[in-house]
């Protein structure tokens, strides 16, 4: 379901968590329709093949928040097609703001409506 809703809208948006490791531990994708949350390493080093196709798919914008961000993304498959929001904030039609722009901030922009971000949620990993 997930790589066939990136393909019909053509991009995605990444956030990844506990980047300290690589492959990080956690890659939540935002689709147009959801937000999918992969666990990309475990005690085995297990990666989602899944996770490692999106990435590599050129047809696909990956929509990533942070310089860092694509190094990260990388350790799990090669990132093709992919953009850097804090970076290009403004000539996507981004307001500025103070505090850089996230995954959820993006996905507010692309809805039309204000989300809020669970903030206890990264302390539970």
């Amino acid at each position: 379901a997930m790589l066939h809703e990136a393909k019909e809208s053509g991009f995605v948006a990444l956030d990844s968590e506990c980047i300290e490791v690589r492959p990080p531990l956690l890659v939540q994708v935002a689709t147009s329709c959801r937000v999918y949350v992969f666990i990309a390493r475990d005690r085995k080093g297990v990666r989602d093949g899944r996770l490692a196709q999106l990435l590599s798919d050129r047809r696909i914008v990956k929509v990533i928040f942070g310089n860092d961000e694509w190094r990260v993304l990388k350790s799990i498959a090669p990132v093709w097609n992919w953009v850097n929001v804090q970076r290009y904030s403004t000539e996507m039609g981004l307001m500025a703001r103070r505090a850089p722009y996230g995954l959820v901030d993006f996905a507010s922009k692309m809805k039309g409506v204000a989300l809020d971000k669970d903030k206890g949620c990264a302390q539970a990993f």
